[in-house]
């Protein structure tokens, strides 16, 4: 009985261990049936008018380019790139066009030999938010610390 609960144990630490040393990967290697995989994850979120552009890039391991088009009532940006960055004049003009109704993305993403099809939504609100957030910045391991700063940060 005690060899058996010996070799049992071991075996399991075996198991473990290998099971251990293999890494996962998280991001979604994508085909032409998957999502996109966009960090920010901004996909179907609902904005204020006056919110700062929604940057973001395109995280599927070996993305080699894009292709994003937004449009809202025959109107639309195509930005191109994996990393998809707005020109804040331009955010602004097109997100005041598009208050109360709902912005339509479309990406193409090339990844390895395959393109990446996907689309989703963002619905902008007429509600302005305040322009500036405040909060209080503390070390994680927070008990009693006489660092403490007050952060502010535009959000338009």
């Amino acid at each position: 009985m005690g060899k058996i609960l010996v070799r049992l144990m071991a075996a399991t630490c075996v198991c473990v261990l290998t099971l251990g040393c293999n890494s996962i990967e998280t991001t979604h290697l994508g085909g032409s049936e998957g999502p996109a995989v966009i960090y920010p994850d901004y996909k179907d979120v609902t904005i204020p008018v006056n919110i700062a552009p929604l940057n973001y890039y395109y995280a599927m391991k070996g993305a080699k380019s894009a292709t994003t088009t937004f449009s809202v009532d025959g109107k639309s940006v195509t930005i191109k790139g994996v990393d998809v960055e707005w020109k804040l004049g331009k955010w602004k003009a097109f997100v005041a066009d598009a208050a109360g109704k709902t912005i339509d993305v479309k990406a193409k993403v090339k990844v390895g030999g395959k393109t990446v099809e996907d689309n989703w939504t963002i619905n902008v609100i007429e509600d302005e938010i305040d322009a500036f957030l405040t909060y209080r910045r503390i070390q994680p391991a927070f008990q009693m610390t006489n660092e403490v700063s007050i952060m502010e940060r535009n959000v338009e």
